[in-house]
């Protein structure tokens, strides 16, 4: 086996199913593109076998190249596989070795297909500012570089690109406090923001308000699949969705593959079991895949007898008995600490549970005390410390680093908390990811051309949103309506 050589081998896995390109987000390829990966398949395995073996192997790897029909393709590259095991260990080797850092620099590659990202040039013929936001950078992703040094780096990068594409634009990065939402928000409203990424959730609030304002949404931005996901397709909604909420239900199912991903390495060990890379634990990850979309979840902290009581109540849909054990939501405007799962409780509970903000406000209510606005890093906190209902994005503690001395969110002090432990109970439905935001005044051309440079400095990681907001990809939206409204009504306003 030549293993250099096959190193060399930027993408292949050992069997081409599990090699495709997404298109817009999603896991479906084109003819091209599926041709492309099955050709790349085959030049990595005529790399990685001997002379003989290329030799015994010619017939099969001809056949292969002449066939149009993916599965059909699919059956004679597996028949290599099945007369030689070696060559198959050899490749999901490789594949381990890859997914660790080899070859990090083409990982873009399998998300996007083979399509290059083309930038418009000479477009912008009057020389013009652009004011795009982030989130602030966490401290542990800066990889030892100040907030300016990112910010300035980032900068030029894009202007590099604009100016090689003779545009007269200029790009002005500003960074607001993680999850400030509010005051990306309003800059955009005042003007002094061209641009802005927002989740949906919180844009769902204001819908009315975004309309009558004329901001435009026209970028969509791809997120990393999380271990255990069962991919959900807006376009054709049948798998990864509410059904009942029992054990055979697609959120369930995922909420025990995550556990299983959670438990499968002890918290202490993560850095070096998941590979923390200094932004996010890699291997919680399905890293070739994207997704368009992200989850919330519900968050069981407990006894074995707390939690055993709160499923029952679950899966009986107790209402009463569920909210006694006390919730702790995110923000009102937050999509997946709070928003998805009232979304998720009105669909499970039905008319037994009334919209959560009116619990809150409602101070008469038996209820009141039991629903409190926080988070679950304050899971060791005094006042959350009789509550044992978390709501959470999924899996939360991915791109949070692990702390020693009892300090870690995910590893339950048993000193404040005696014989309890963490379980996902269930994950929300999917909703769309963060989307950028332009305003009104922002011309169609700027837009089209700042969304290129975006995409492209996104297939070569060198993208600023992957560290501030963890995006690794973008698409452009074409009609806001059907591909942003009526996704977020389908899963919010029923």
């Amino acid at each position: 086996m030549k293993m250099k050589k096959l190193l060399k081998i930027a993408i292949i896995s050992f069997t081409p199913t599990l090699l495709v390109a997404a298109s817009c987000g999603t896991n479906q390829t084109t003819e091209s593109q599926q041709k492309a990966l099955y050709s790349n398949q085959i030049n990595a395995l005529e790399a990685a076998l001997s002379p003989a073996e290329l030799n015994k192997y010619q017939s099969i790897l001809n056949k292969a190249k002449v066939e149009k029909e993916a599965t059909k393709q699919d059956v004679i590259l597996n028949e290599i596989y099945r007369q030689n095991s070696q060559i198959k260990e050899l490749v999901q080797q490789l594949t381990k070795e890859f997914y660790r850092g080899i070859g990090d620099k083409f990982l873009t590659n399998s998300n996007f297909g083979t399509e290059q990202i083309e930038i418009p040039k000479n477009l912008i013929t009057t020389e013009h500012t652009l004011k795009l936001t982030f989130s602030t950078p966490q401290s542990y992703a800066l990889n030892g570089k100040t907030q300016e040094q990112v910010r300035k780096e980032a900068e030029k990068q894009i202007n590099d690109l604009l100016k090689n594409s003779n545009n007269k634009l200029t790009v002005k990065i500003q960074f607001y406090g993680a999850e400030n939402f509010n005051a990306s928000y309003d800059n955009l409203v005042k003007k002094e923001a061209d641009m802005a990424f927002l989740p949906t959730g919180f844009l769902w609030d204001k819908k009315n308000d975004i309309i009558n304002a004329g901001f435009q949404i026209k970028l969509q931005t791809l997120a990393r699949q999380f271990r255990g996901d069962i991919k959900f397709d807006f376009k054709n909604p049948i798998n990864g969705k509410y059904s009942d909420g029992s054990w055979n239900d697609d959120l369930t199912k995922i909420a025990r593959n995550v556990n299983e991903v959670f438990y499968g390495e002890p918290r202490s060990e993560w850095n070096n079991d998941y590979h923390w890379n200094g932004s996010i634990y890699q291997d919680v990850y399905n890293r070739d895949n994207l997704v368009p979309y992200n989850r919330g979840s519900i968050i069981l902290i407990g006894t074995e007898a707390q939690r055993a009581a709160i499923k029952k109540a679950w899966n009986q849909r107790d209402w009463d008995t569920f909210l006694s054990y006390g919730i702790v939501t995110g923000d009102s405007n937050s999509g997946a600490k709070y928003i998805l799962q009232n979304s998720l409780l009105k669909k499970h509970f039905k008319e037994k549970f009334r919209d959560l903000k009116t619990y809150q406000i409602d101070v008469n209510s038996k209820h009141h005390n039991n629903i409190t606005t926080g988070s679950i890093k304050g899971v060791h906190q005094a006042q959350y410390l009789n509550k044992h209902i978390f709501f959470d994005n999924i899996p939360s503690w991915a791109w949070t680093p692990y702390k020693a001395d009892g300090r870690d969110t995910y590893f339950i002090n048993k000193d404040l908390r005696p014989n309890q432990n963490l379980e996902v109970l269930t994950v929300t439905e999917a909703l769309p990811y963060f989307v950028g935001v332009f305003g009104k005044e922002v011309d169609p051309n700027v837009i089209s051309v700042i969304s290129k440079v975006m995409m492209k400095l996104s297939k070569e990681h060198k993208d600023i949103g992957a560290i501030t907001n963890g995006f690794f990809g973008y698409f452009e939206i074409k009609d806001v309506e059907s591909e942003f409204w009526n996704i977020a009504k389908e899963v919010l306003d029923r």
